[in-house]
């Protein structure tokens, strides 16, 4: 490996991109309008600046979106209907939105909001600087902010600590109504797929148990729910709910009761709190008016019994509740284009496919941003991104040293910077940098960018299609499945030996890269991303572990660490799906697939497909035995692997040999058929794996659609069997026999 990829000297000049296309800066006016004064924050959807609208003078905050849908006027249009009903929110603790656009100064859609000079309520509760009366007044102006943007029939869908700014004198301000609608602008149908299969991004700190079983329809009752897992935190000073694991918080959510409280807090404050989180949504608080109602009750009786008690809070408890009860006098339920009116009060929302998809994104912050253009560490050129993770952003890119195209992967500024600062980041580091093995996508080099004060790895980037095109289309032959097994197998052992355990064997990581030679090589993705994830979610307060359900082993359901049985165990399940067409366990709601999962029981492979030989059927189910102990290494699955290979002489189907002599090969002959270059190649379907279809590989920018078919072997050559020859020479015989008597 090249171990020129350092982390630069401060000196290191600032990397300056291309004019066009290149991110908003310090200084740039938005349509005459808007001046940037300076970044503040990055997120999933885009980059907020602090901003000056020129014609009054005035601060105010800018949230720019990627850039990906400006162009889009389906998206456009329903964008600005979004912002319209968001911009009706006229609370003093809810963000005003002044104004939005779209705009050919920064190539993006724009949204203007109130500025808001605070600290985000995550960061006072982790500074242990809240006490009783100053918690309370906050969560009773959260409930009166969620109370009007309900009466509007406007759902926050994404209530956590994050979100909510302490501001001068106390005063708070709920961020983001209505951005997780936003997202579903998105699209409606790329997420229901994922669903099938129980994929889950973020942490679920924060969800309704409705939320975590894929409910259709979204109400009032869901952003109830997590005001209630707030308080709890607030209050007891942790969160109800917690694991190293995100299944097992959405199990908890779905079938534990929150933990007594052991803080000494009104029993009427804890008994609302646990009403808030019943699993039942129909037994939680109907209205957030009433929530604040209690709340503000409390509050007082709280300033009567206290002595020390300023003597006007009784006056601004009052004035309180004055004000609300005018709010709540303002009966007005508008016609909306996505509500109707509940009995219950509020309004319900539909929910679209896209957001039940991305229900599970709940507390990941700090994307990268858009980066096409621009230049890491005055090496890596960056051409298009690839995708978006919860731990990171995949980009193509150019080392203009090498010359050559690479994929760079820029890791999200949620990475803690005690894990980017410690011995373990390097250890695992050389770890990765030691896996030198045909079937594992290499990395070539890492680095930090002083411009974006990030980390970032550096891959060899690969082309092709993942498992899991093949498997959603048809199940697999068995000389393919064959194939993938060893291969990834042979990877997983070796990988193991090293000290290495990958956390996410899937059909989606692992890919079938065509070769110059007319062959594909099966080549396993994402090692590194994986330990990054495990060590983020020791260092986190939520723990984030982004996966796959259906793949996971049932000790990692129930938050124990991965090891190597673990990627056993997910490659047995990926090989039990390539056979079958689907995997052993299939539920869309998450908890419920947990749940089997945990049970076990799957129905024996050879029950689906017949021609299985039986000792693959066998070795299949004991890699997914529910106990990790009784589940076999993975060198040996390889060597009974082989021994099946070579008993039921698996057809080679044309490979390239890829190992050593004796072994097994790991790769085979198939065509491509390459549509017009005009069109551009769809996202993989996991957005962290450096995927991408090119036409050809020396030109970078050329991305290209193609289909994989995997050759058939060639038919045998036709040989006669014993009882045809006995039976021919019989003929034969007897027809000598026949001749002979005609003759005498």
């Amino acid at each position: 490996m090249n171990k020129d990829f350092k982390i630069p000297p401060p000196s290191l000049p600032r990397p300056v991109g291309p004019a066009a296309p290149r991110l908003p800066q310090a200084g740039d006016e938005i349509d005459g309008r808007y001046r940037l004064v300076k970044k503040i924050g990055v997120g999933t959807s885009g980059a907020v600046y602090e901003g000056v609208q020129l014609s009054v003078d005035r601060r105010v905050a800018i949230k720019i979106l990627k850039p990906g849908h400006y162009h889009d006027e389906n998206y456009r249009e329903r964008f600005s209907r979004e912002a319209k009903a968001i911009a009706r929110l006229s609370h003093t603790n809810c963000i005003a939105l002044h104004d939005f656009g779209f705009s050919d100064d920064i190539h993006s859609l724009y949204m203007v909001m109130e500025y808001v000079d605070g600290v985000e309520l995550f960061e006072l509760m982790q500074s242990g600087e809240l006490g009783f009366v100053r918690s309370l007044r906050i969560a009773i102006q959260i409930a009166e902010a969620l109370s009007h943007a309900h009466r509007l029939g406007i759902l926050h869908r994404d209530l956590k600590p994050e979100n909510v700014v302490v501001g001068k004198e106390d005063v708070i301000k709920v961020l983001d109504f209505g951005l997780a609608r936003m997202l579903d602008l998105f699209g409606d149908d790329s997420g229901r797929r994922l669903t099938a299969d129980g994929t889950i991004y973020g942490t679920p700190a924060y969800m309704s148990p409705e939320q975590c079983g894929g409910e259709v329809d979204v109400t009032v009752h869901s952003d109830i729910y997590s005001l209630g897992i707030i308080l709890y935190q607030l209050f007891e000073g942790r969160l109800p709910f917690d694991s190293r694991e995100i299944v097992a918080i959405l199990i908890k959510h779905k079938t534990e009761p929150p933990p007594p409280m052991q803080t000494p807090v009104p029993e009427r404050l804890k008994a609302l709190i646990f009403r808030m989180l019943e699993k039942d949504k129909n037994k939680r608080p109907k209205t957030a008016y009433e929530v604040a109602d209690i709340l503000r009750a409390i509050l007082l009786n709280h300033a009567m019994r206290d002595d020390k008690m300023s003597p006007d809070v009784s006056q601004e408890i009052q004035l309180s509740f004055l004000k609300s009860e005018i709010d709540e006098s303002r009966e007005f339920f508008p016609d909306t284009y996505e509500s109707q009116r509940s009995n219950e009060y509020g309004l319900q929302v539909r929910n679209s496919g896209k957001h039940r998809a991305i229900r599970a994104i709940m507390t990941g912050r700090g994307k990268t941003e858009h980066l096409p253009g621009q230049l890491l560490n005055n090496r890596y050129k960056i051409i298009a991104e690839l995708g978006s993770g919860i731990m990171s952003t995949v980009f193509v890119a150019e080392d203009v040293e090498a010359k050559k195209t690479v994929a760079v992967k820029v890791l999200s500024a949620d990475l803690p910077p005690e894990f980017r600062a410690s011995e373990r980041f390097g250890r695992e580091i050389e770890m990765l940098d030691a896996l030198e093995h045909p079937n594992i996508i290499r990395l070539l080099g890492h680095g930090f960018d002083l411009s974006l004060d990030r980390h970032f790895l550096v891959m060899e980037l690969a082309s092709g299609d993942t498992l899991d095109t093949l498997c959603e289309e048809h199940r697999t032959s068995l000389d393919l499945a064959m194939h993938v097994a060893y291969a990834v197998t042979d990877a997983l052992a070796y990988a193991h030996r090293s000290g290495v355990v990958h956390r996410d064997i899937k059909p989606s990581n692992v890919m079938l890269v065509p070769c110059d030679d007319g062959t594909v090589s099966i080549r396993v993705l994402d090692f590194g991303l994986a330990l990054m994830h495990a060590e983020q979610s020791r260092l986190t307060e939520h723990g984030t572990v982004p996966g796959t359900v259906a793949y996971f082993a049932p000790e990692r359901l129930k938050g124990q660490d991965a090891t190597t049985a673990a990627d056993v165990y997910s490659l047995g399940v990926v090989l039990y799906t390539c056979l079958c067409g689907h995997p052993p366990y299939e539920d869309k709601d998450s908890v419920r697939l947990a749940a089997r999962i945990l049970k076990g029981g799957a129905a024996p492979l050879k029950s689906f497909v017949h021609e299985v030989p039986s000792e693959l059927s066998d070795l299949i189910m004991q890699m997914m035995d529910p106990v990790p102990t009784n589940r076999p290494q993975a060198n040996q699955v390889k060597e009974r692997l082989e021994s099946i290979w070579h008993h039921h002489h698996i057809a080679a189907v044309r490979v390239q040999h890829k190992g050593p002599a004796a072994d097994p090969v790991s790769a085979w002959k198939l065509r491509r058929r390459v549509e017009p270059p005009n069109e551009r190649a769809p996202q993989p379907t996991n957005p962290e794996v450096p995927v991408v279809s090119r036409a050809d590989a020396s030109d970078s920018q050329q991305f290209r659609r193609h289909e994989t078919i995997i050759a058939q072997p060639p038919p045998e050559p036709w040989r006669p069997t014993p009882a045809m020859i006995l039976i021919a020479v019989l003929v034969v015989v007897v027809l000598i026999l026949a001749f002979s008597t005609l003759s005498t």
